[in-house]
């Protein structure tokens, strides 16, 4: 590789690099969009302490009180309830063989006829097993 051909080189790559730093976001940009914060360093911690301080200090329940956050009712009701099974019915695991095959038949039968399918689309429709 020649001088003048390594410099021709350099030259390319230079060009190629100020064209590509030029398409980048300004300073003053990436602070607008956030991406660059806008506060300093001391700001910063100060900031995290505050917000430290207020999660780590709990209100009391005076202070949830007073400003209608927490409300304590005096009065409670009880009541007698009729027990109840609240167990789920599975009905699919009652089907046979059969059941199973009629269901697969007649959904297979809607999908080829009456289903509506862009033309292209078609050989993406799934049959089930008969």
């Amino acid at each position: 590789q020649t001088e003048e051909e390594r410099q021709c080189k350099m030259q390319k790559l230079e060009t190629n690099l100020q064209r590509r730093l030029s398409c980048r976001p300004t300073y003053e940009e990436l602070k607008q969009k956030n991406i660059i914060p806008s506060v300093n360093g001391q700001e910063r911690e100060r900031l995290k302490s505050d917000l430290s301080t207020r999660l780590s200090r709990r209100p009391t329940i005076k202070e949830l009180a007073t400003r209608n956050i927490l409300q304590f009712i005096d009065l409670v009701e009880v009541l007698d309830v009729e027990l109840e099974d609240r167990q789920a019915d599975k009905p699919w695991t009652r089907l046979t063989a059969e059941d199973k095959a009629r269901i697969r038949q007649e959904l297979n039968e809607y999908k080829s006829t009456e289903m509506e399918v862009h033309e292209e689309s078609r050989h993406r429709t799934r049959f089930h097993r008969p």
